[in-house]
């Protein structure tokens, strides 16, 4: 009785809605187009982080990444009902999902620099000031008021370390590198090449930042291990394995710093289900097949009824955002083991 492909398609196209700068929002004009001009660089683009305007790297390139292996492992279920242009019809011959993501990569390309990323436009306090159209927003309010009347909105960057944010945008990059590659290949080395730039810069002096009080950070291992064996599917896919992100990712995944399975649900700040289950495609090993049952196991435990149905809850605040990704999680697992209670657990949320 449940439509999932439409589901899949709504959940798609929201992501137009969700657009910032020029890029052609089916429900906003351009918004944010001075971003970058206080270092002067083009920073537009990318995707407003929720109800706000702000871009967080702690987010948005994960954001990105979760998409993107939902269409590299399940490519055959992602539809082409439209075109990137306002989201709308008709089909262009690449499925919606990545036209979507590019919305994202292309600005993680601009992001990137030989010495720095850019990982922040834009102030958390200033924006929740208020809730305005994006695009009015941006052109009638100061930018002490989140808008950039003004002037350009803030932007923030690392020259090392930041490694969450950088293993995240380096996974984001690396898969749409293995799934652009069909639909245009220098587009496609393009992301390879800056994920690769941006792991190097994550990879000196590793840590974490975060954009406190809004998405702190605990740790940064997995998002190190998901980019680096990203970076290693990519290499494969172009017939030039590069072992030395695998031996990287397994090093990140034994790293004293990579949770334990069953500490907290797959979101932005904890990515060791997707570096687990990358792990166990490339190699086949076990020690991952374990890790994501763990999870697994954690996940079903946290079932509970609502309103005569069920879904698994962790957390009052933002509480569906983990239900789907802990039904997303469960689904890899189901994909490893062919699991039967893990199917059920998804149907249930």
């Amino acid at each position: 009785a449940h439509d999932y492909a439409e589901a899949l398609h709504l959940t798609t196209y929201f992501y137009g809605a969700q657009r910032c700068g020029d890029t052609q929002s089916w429900i906003h004009g351009p918004c944010h187009v001075k971003d970058g001009q206080s270092v002067s660089l083009d920073l537009t683009g990318g995707w407003h982080d929720c109800g706000d305007h702000v871009l967080f790297g702690q987010t948005a390139p994960y954001a990105a990444g979760v998409l993107l292996e939902g269409y590299i492992n399940f490519p055959a279920r992602y539809e082409d009902r439209y075109s990137q242009a306002y989201s709308a019809p008709p089909p262009n011959g690449i499925p919606d999902i990545l036209d979507e993501a590019k919305i994202m990569t292309d600005w993680l390309i601009k992001a990137v620099r030989p010495d720095r990323f850019y990982y922040q436009k834009g102030d958390g306090d200033n924006d929740h000031k208020y809730f305005i159209e994006p695009q009015y927003y941006s052109e009638n309010y100061d930018v002490s008021d989140g808008g950039e009347r003004n002037g350009p909105r803030p932007v923030q960057h690392r020259t090392s370390g930041g490694s969450n944010v950088a293993g995240n945008m380096a996974a984001a990059l690396a898969l749409m590198a293995i799934a652009y590659e069909p639909y245009d290949s220098a587009y496609a080395d393009l992301c390879f090449a800056k994920a690769k730039q941006v792991y190097a810069i994550g990879d000196t002096s590793r840590g974490t930042v975060s954009a406190n009080p809004f998405y702190e950070a605990a740790n940064w291992a997995d998002d190190m291990a998901w980019g680096a064996i990203s970076i290693y599917r990519a290499s494969v896919q172009r017939g030039s394995p590069e072992n030395t992100y695998l031996t990287a990712a397994q090093g990140f995944f034994n790293h004293s710093d990579f949770q334990n399975a069953g500490y907290w649900p797959l979101c932005y700040d904890h990515t060791e289900p997707l570096a687990a289950y990358a792990l166990w495609k490339v190699t086949g090993n076990n020690i991952y097949v374990n890790y994501m049952q763990t999870e697994f196991n954690y996940y079903n435990g946290l079932m509970t009824s609502c309103s005569g149905g069920e879904y698994a809850h962790v957390t009052n605040w933002g509480s569906l955002r983990f239900s789907g990704n802990m039904a997303f999680g469960a689904m890899l697992y189901y994909d490893m083991t062919g699991s039967a209670a893990a199917l059920e657990f998804t149907k249930k949320i």
